[in-house]
């Protein structure tokens, strides 16, 4: 199983490209690198994956210093023209996993929504199956179950309408690894 980190502090990209390696996922609009954190295209639906495919089985965690609609996303499409896959965010202070459709987002009402996340938290959604796992520091806090997705190997970042702020200290996985184990720690590859 392979692991990428990214903790963006690095000059300002626009695409994000560096890292671990990232392109726009399809239906999206690029993410970019603005005084060492992670934002969206304003206005845009915005979402960046991993160039590296995956597994079937795997997972993406992010800090969400500020924002609301935005998160780590699992299941993206690799290609094609349109956006699909899956979404974790905060929205109004509630946690919403989405099924991101070509022109929609369905909340697949993942349990334990009423958790609270402040900007020092790791947010992380694992794929196993057709189970999405949201974490909390590596600590399970709710799951849902969907099967539209289930062949699609990206996995990265994602905000919605490019107006919800920020994200930081991406951390991948490309294996079976929806666990929870430890809380991570991102570290800076270059």
């Amino acid at each position: 199983m392979a692991t990428y980190t990214d903790d963006f502090n690095r000059a300002n990209e626009d695409p994000l490209a560096n890292g671990p390696g990232w392109t726009t996922a399809p239906g999206l609009s690029a993410m970019k690198i603005v005084t060492n954190q992670c934002l969206p295209q304003s206005g845009a639906d915005s979402g960046s994956r991993v160039t590296t495919t995956s597994a079937a089985d795997h997972s993406a965690a992010c800090k969400v210093p500020t924002g609301g609609n935005n998160g780590p996303m699992v299941r993206c499409k690799t290609s094609g023209a349109v956006k699909g896959g899956y979404a974790l965010a905060l929205q109004s202070g509630n946690i919403v996993c989405y099924r991101m459709d070509q022109f929609s987002y369905t909340n697949i009402n993942m349990t334990g929504g009423g958790t609270t996340f402040t900007s020092a938290n790791a947010m992380k959604l694992g794929v196993v199956g057709t189970t999405l796992t949201g974490y909390k520091d590596g600590v399970s806090f709710g799951t849902a179950t969907d099967a539209t997705y289930q062949t699609e190997l990206g996995f990265g970042l994602w905000c919605f309408n490019g107006t919800q702020g920020v994200l930081d200290d991406f951390d991948g996985s490309d294996g079976a690894a929806a666990g929870g184990g430890n809380p991570w720690y991102a570290y800076a590859q270059q």
